[in-house]
């Protein structure tokens, strides 16, 4: 394997890497917003509540 071929086999790998890790971010924050949609959800929920046994 020639030098040449070396380095598009290393590129083919690091794009491969780079797509993977993006959609790896893309999860994360699509959990992210779920889990604050919920915080601010129950917050608003806990607020009625309380508001309801004062």
């Amino acid at each position: 394997m020639n030098d040449r071929e070396k380095d598009e086999f290393e590129r083919i790998r690091l794009v491969a890497r780079m797509e993977y890790d993006w959609e790896r971010v893309a999860d994360y924050r699509r959990n992210e917003k779920f889990y604050i949609n919920r915080l601010v959800e129950s917050s608003r929920a806990l607020g009625q509540l309380e508001e309801r046994l004062a």
